[in-house]
């Protein structure tokens, strides 16, 4: 088995373990300002799926009324036939 570990010597110089640092940081900042725009892009997808489902919604709550006031509707004209075979009723009997 192959051994493809390698050993890094860490620096000796103070100006040395400095750059390496900054250039670790640099890294660590530039990974999360890609992390911080993949986030600000899924917060606009989320926002998009949102606004798209806002729009489900209110359509549905359109056909409800809608469905309510034909229900309200039916309900008084067969009330109001009902009324009417009660007086037809009465009168020829």
């Amino acid at each position: 088995m192959a051994d493809s570990s390698e050993l890094v010597a860490f620096p000796h110089q103070p100006s040395d373990r400095l750059r390496l640092a900054m250039r670790r940081l640099e890294t660590a900042m530039n990974e999360q300002a890609e992390a911080v725009a993949e986030f600000r892009r899924a917060m606009s997808d989320l926002k998009e799926v949102v606004q798209g489902l806002q729009g489900s919604v209110e359509g549905y709550q359109s056909t409800l009324d809608r469905t309510m006031s034909d229900c309200q509707a039916a309900q008084e004209a067969a009330v109001s036939a009902g009324l009417t075979a009660d007086a037809l009723i009465a009168r020829f009997h």
